[in-house]
């Protein structure tokens, strides 16, 4: 009896620290940055269109759109930004990390996403620049 409940616990234990599984239905969806922080964690918050804003959407069959910055790497400060849509893809690397890539500036950018969370209003993901694609 003691040897099953200690086995339950393990697995109750490796099951709740496990990856963060992506619901793709709740990714579909614009998302806007409303946070950029020095960690290079990015806060977004659903909306129904970019709007003058940093912004991503998904899409079912693995494409992705960006709204991006043209005269600016960091808006921040910056009083009048232009912004540039762009068309790209997205896959999942594993059930918690995504990459994005798209063409930005004559090149291809691709970044690696790690999701911190993901909720039917709320994403963050952390940039990994250590892992990114070019």
């Amino acid at each position: 009896m003691r040897k099953i409940l200690i086995l339950f616990l393990i697995v109750i234990i490796t099951t709740s620290f496990s990856s963060r599984r992506i619901d793709n239905n709740m990714l579909l969806k614009t998302w806007i940055a409303v946070k950029i922080d020095s960690s290079n964690n990015r806060t977004y918050v659903s909306a129904k269109e970019f709007g003058n804003s940093i912004g991503l959407q998904f899409f079912k069959d693995e494409k992705i759109r960006a709204q991006v910055p043209t005269n600016t790497s960091c808006p921040s400060g910056i009083k009048e930004v232009k912004f540039e849509i762009v068309d790209g893809t997205w896959s999942k690397l594993s059930d918690s990390v995504l990459i994005t890539s798209f063409p930005l500036n004559g090149k291809n950018i691709s970044e690696r996403l790690k999701i911190l969370k993901l909720t039917e209003n709320e994403l963050i993901v952390k940039l990994d620049y250590k892992k990114q694609r070019q």
